[in-house]
């Protein structure tokens, strides 16, 4: 009895026999299609066997050819990224443990019922419920890894902004009043906020008149937000103090 992923005659050629931890059978293997020949009886070991390796590899196969077929706009690199982030949002997840459990049955199933494991038939007839599941998770790792690009181009650009405006002021002091910020000049008098049309939150706010007055120093007094404090710092670098 022969039992093999892709066509057999392929994967025949010049792929050498070896044993799986003692199995009373034996696996030709050329490095991408997988083959095994046995007893009749062995199939139900042999399955089992296989849907453990199987399902490890097919979830990292169908990420990495998901990416490139999906978000071909992607570099090769940062593909190679979204796929690996995917896999460990997965991997963390609730479902995780028994959603493999399933793959593996259905894996094993397969083997059992046809001989022959076709990767893009397994996907496209057994896996649709769940493999929805893992693209819902690749599109939302994907959606993130865009936001984190556009926000870092954001601060990118803004740091080069920063740096090529000449200073208005030389020390400028941000404390924090709770519903907005306060600018006060090196003398202690308050600066009257230029953004403060409505059409900006507090922060935005923060960051527009930082901008505008490109102060030599930035000292901020009573600031706890730690993400505002990291973009200023992104933006005016060694310029902010506190």
């Amino acid at each position: 009895m022969r039992f093999f992923i892709g066509s057999f005659d392929k994967i025949m050629k010049g792929a050498a026999v070896r044993a799986l931890d003692g199995a009373p059978y034996g696996i030709a293997d050329t490095g991408t299609h997988l083959a095994v020949e046995a007893d009749a009886g062995a199939v139900k070991d042999i399955a089992a066997r296989l849907s453990r390796e199987l399902g490890a590899m097919l979830l990292q196969l169908y990420l990495k050819t998901a990416v490139f077929r999906n978000y071909a706009f992607l570099s090769a690199e940062h593909r190679e990224l979204v796929a690996a982030r995917a896999l460990a949002r997965i991997r963390s997840s609730a479902f995780y443990p028994e959603q493999m459990n399933a793959v593996h049955d259905r894996i094993a199933l397969c083997l059992m019922e046809r001989r022959v494991f076709n990767i893009d038939g397994f996907m496209r007839f057994r896996m649709n419920d769940i493999s929805e599941k893992w693209a819902g998770m690749l599109e939302a790792e994907v959606s993130f890894f865009l936001r984190e690009n556009e926000r870092a181009e954001l601060l990118r650009m803004l740091k080069r902004f920063a740096a090529s405006r000449p200073p208005v002021a030389k020390k400028i002091t941000v404390k924090d009043e709770g519903l907005k910020y306060a600018f006060f000049a090196g003398d202690g008098t308050r600066i009257v906020a230029v953004f403060t049309s409505g059409k900006y939150t507090r922060d935005e706010e923060l960051i527009n008149t930082l901008l505008y007055l490109s102060p030599e120093e930035i000292v901020l007094e009573g600031v706890e937000d730690e993400d505002i404090k990291a973009v200023l710092k992104e933006i005016f670098g060694s310029r902010v103090k506190g």
